[in-house]
């Protein structure tokens, strides 16, 4: 399993069909927190099953944190042409 790190990711959530084992719960619980300046902390690293899912569970991941996003470029409209 890749750690949040290798990918720069601030949080990550691995998908699993089946139970997750006890390394990966242990690599999980290794990667620590990601800490939101406005929500609190969370885990970096999250593993749910479909199971889970499908029950109802959710990643617990902040409402709205700007920072874990990069803004796209602004495209220069001023070299469109016209639609009609």
């Amino acid at each position: 399993m890749k750690t949040t790190t290798g990918q720069k990711a601030k949080i990550g959530l691995f998908i699993t069909l089946t139970d997750p084992t006890g390394p990966m719960k242990t690599e999980a619980v290794k990667a620590g927190f990601y800490e939101s300046p406005l929500h609190g902390k969370f885990p970096k690293i999250q593993i749910l099953t479909i199971e889970e899912l499908f029950k109802g569970k959710r990643p617990q991941i902040p409402f709205v944190d700007v920072t874990a996003f990069k803004a796209a470029p602004r495209e220069d409209v001023r070299q469109q042409g016209k639609l009609f």
